[in-house]
């Protein structure tokens, strides 16, 4: 005997996800043995995302700029799924395919805590830190990079896990994942709508 204790499994689906979300999250591998892998499980992580797009872009439909939310929303959504396909050629092409699923279920729950975090760490650091570090031009283009380094490393840690890869293929896989969003969210910036909006944002932060 190795003399190593396993923590018991939390009980109840919800707690389940909640504690490997957690686990993951953190760097530990065995969160992933609390996700299923089965199509139940997929609708389950899937859904939560359908409810955000729909109340979202429901908000942008009654707004005056409807247009440029949807595009926002479709661009998000693509890039999930996107991920997802992506990560699916990958894992076929390395006779991983039958690993997908829960990489699929994992992925989705996870993708969550950048966007939580970057929800409520930056109002707490506007509280905590003084304004003329973090309202500058430098303060937000750094926060903003620590919270994609994490997100970063939070994709390529979930692949490697979930699809039993590599260190070196997880990061060819992350590339091919960011590659496309890049591509994606370049050809969005291209459509007048998109485009001025990211215009008004951006000049602010990175200047002219």
């Amino acid at each position: 005997m190795s003399g190593r204790t396993e923590t018991p499994k939390p009980r109840g689906p919800i707690m389940a996800v909640i504690y490997g979300t957690w686990r993951l999250t953190r760097g530990d591998p065995r969160g992933l043995s609390l996700f299923g892998g089965d199509v139940d499980a997929f609708g389950a992580a899937f859904a939560p995302w359908l409810a955000v797009f729909f109340v979202v872009g429901s908000v942008f439909a009654l707004s005056d700029g409807a247009s440029v939310g949807f595009t926002a929303i479709l661009l998000n959504f693509t890039c999930i799924l996107a991920q997802l396909v992506i990560a699916h050629a990958f894992a076929a092409h390395w006779a991983r395919e039958r690993l997908w699923m829960r990489y699929a279920v994992a992925a989705m729950w996870t993708m969550w805590l950048p966007f939580l975090l970057q929800v409520f760490v930056t109002p707490l650091l506007h509280f905590t830190l003084p304004s003329s570090i973090i309202d500058t031009r430098g303060g937000a283009i750094g926060t903003n990079l620590v919270f994609f380094v994490y997100e970063l490393w939070l994709t390529w840690f979930v692949a490697r896990v979930a699809l039993a890869l590599s260190r070196g293929r997880a990061v060819l896989l992350v590339s091919a994942i960011y590659g496309a969003g890049i591509v994606m969210d370049v050809t969005a910036a291209l459509l007048p709508p998109y485009y001025n909006f990211w215009t008004d944002f951006s000049t602010p932060l990175f200047g002219n």
